[in-house]
This record gives C-alpha cells, structure tokens and sequence, in this order.
C-alpha cells in the first residue's frame, strides 16, 4: 500500500534558510535539539518557528481544475543536518495536515455556496470539479473529529517539552499514529477530489481502501470510523425510501434516482400514472459496495421484476435487510 512508517528524505529535497550575514552566530549544540522540537510542534499547528519556516505552494489535482495550497519546510543551515533529517520526516505530517485543512475548507466554502451550485448539478457529477452533498459533509465532520485528537497530541507534546522529557526520537515515535493518519487521509482526499466522488461513489473509495488495508489493523480501524460516520446520511436516506417511498437526493448521491421528483411535468396529474419501474431507476455508480457487495443480480432483479406490489416488498426485505446489517 501508499504507507510508510518512515519516509526516506533526501538531502536535495530539504530547503535551507540562508544566513549569509557573517555575524549570525552558531546554535549551540546543546541546546539544538529542544528549539528544533519547539518549532516543529509549531509547525504541526502551521505556525513558523525560529529556525523552520513554512513554504506554502500549490498542489494540482489531476483531472479536473481544482488546486490546494500547500506546505513544505525551509531549515536554517546551522542546524544539525541530523536533526534536520529527523524534522523533516517529523514535518510531512505539517504538510499532509495542511492539505487535510484546505480540503475542509474547500468543502465548507462549496456547500455553503450550494444554493448556486445545485442549480448546475445533473445526474452526471463528474460536470462538477468538487464533491458536494450530505455524504461529503459527514466525511468531513469525520475529520474534523480526528483532527481535534491531533490537537491533543500536539498539546501533550508541548507539555513534556516544558518538563524536559522528549527528545527528536521519542517525538518521532508518539507522533506515529498521527503521521500514518494523515496520510491515509491525503491519500483519499485526492482520491475524492480527482473522481469528484460524493454520495455512494465517495463510499465506495473509503470501502476500497479499507480492504487493501488487512494487514494493517490500526489503518482499518480509521477506515472504519471513516465509513461508519460518512454512510449516516446514505442509510438515511435508503430508510427513507423503504419506509416512505421518498427520495430527497438533489445531489445525485443515492443509488436510486426519483424520475417523478425530476419530472418538469404537472406532477399532480402524472403522479397515479406511473407505474413503479417508471417512477424509479437505478444508478449503478452510486451503489455502495460497503452494503450491497458485489451482489448486483439483486439490484437488477429490483429493475427487471419490480412491477407489483410483491415484488416491491421482496425488495424492501432485501434493503431492510441490509440497512439492518450492513450487508446483503
């Protein structure tokens, strides 16, 4: 997989801060380590340090327009080089946590705008360059919460700072957990970002990745919180269909499509006229795997046999049951 415990840093890649007033003093060994640890705890919360100072650039992503800034680290040369090796490894969760930001955001800033964008949003999402809906919000908010956990071992580590009890090592070693975290969460951020992935597309990334993560429990557990908190609105919404009949999917996320709800027709007079199979179609790009597997022939036994009032409710069994227990 995409994860490394230790990211190999090399020499050409690490930016120096040149000093080339001849009565800049040198730093004292010494006391080297303990001002290298305060500014990367300052840098973790993208703020500069005395001797790292924040880069911030522009990052693509591929197949549509959108771009993030982000951030790499420039180091005083008379630092020891290292210390300046064990930082910059320490400092590509600065950037990735950086990244992770500017997704958010991106996401607040587009949903809060979405009165004006759904108004271009069609059953073709990929006509957007950003994902938008309910599920991307509860993928966010999913985030938000193992952002504020990063906080808190950022705040620890400020703490035994101040009682002298860490050192580049041991900072390396508790902030393990955190650097493999953010950068599952680049990984698929990029990944939703470039397929423009909401609803049970974006599901069906975190599903996917989740599985290539077997031999990784720690990594599996995120992945889990992730689908656990982003699939609510999802299942919410297949309740809603069980149970009621309706649809409220203005942004496409949902596996199944409302043709009555997006009828410009008078709809008073169309509505006892469609028969079941006409008033509902599948979306097979929005079916989420996570819950359904790759048992489709029950999906397309719902388009072919779903013309009576039995076979709706073999269907409705089938979701219930689903809804249920996660899975077919």
């Amino acid at each position: 997989n995409n994860i490394q415990d230790s990211p190999n840093i090399n020499q050409n890649q690490i930016n120096y801060i040149n000093n080339t007033n001849i009565n800049t003093p040198s730093i004292p060994l010494q006391t080297q380590q303990l001002s290298i640890i305060n500014d990367i705890l300052n840098c973790l919360t993208l703020n500069n340090g005395k001797y790292i100072r924040i880069i911030k650039t522009t990052e693509n992503c591929q197949h549509n327009n959108t771009s993030f800034a982000t951030v790499s680290f420039s180091f005083d040369e008379r630092l020891d080089k290292s210390y300046i090796q064990i930082a910059a490894k320490i400092l590509v969760l600065g950037t990735n946590y950086y990244f992770v930001n500017k997704f958010l955001d991106y996401c607040f800033k587009t949903n809060f705008n979405k009165n004006s964008i759904i108004k271009n949003v069609s059953k073709n999402q990929s006509q957007l360059n950003f994902p938008i809906g309910r599920v991307v919000q509860a993928f966010t908010s999913a985030i938000k919460i193992l952002l504020q956990e990063y906080l808190l071992v950022i705040i620890q580590l400020e703490r035994l700072l101040e009682q002298n009890e860490i050192d580049l090592q041991k900072m390396w070693i508790s902030l393990q957990p955190s650097i493999e975290t953010m950068q599952i969460l680049k990984i698929l951020i990029t990944k939703i970002v470039e397929n423009c992935a909401s609803g049970g597309r974006l599901l069906n990334i975190l599903s996917s990745f989740e599985m290539q993560l077997s031999g990784e429990p720690k990594a599996k557990m995120l992945l889990n919180f992730l689908i656990e908190k982003s699939i609510q609105p999802y299942l919410e919404q297949l309740s809603n269909w069980i149970y009621s009949g309706n649809i409220i999917d203005q942004y496409y996320e949902f596996f199944i499509c409302d043709n009555f709800a997006q009828n410009q027709m008078n709809q008073n007079q169309l509505v006892n006229n469609w028969s079941w199979e006409e008033r509902y179609s599948l979306n097979i790009e929005n079916v989420a795997t996570v819950i359904f597997g790759n048992q489709m022939q029950n999906l397309h036994s719902f388009e072919i046999y779903s013309t009576t009032t039995k076979d709706q409710l073999q269907i409705s069994d089938i979701l219930n049951k689903a809804l249920i227990t996660g899975k077919l």
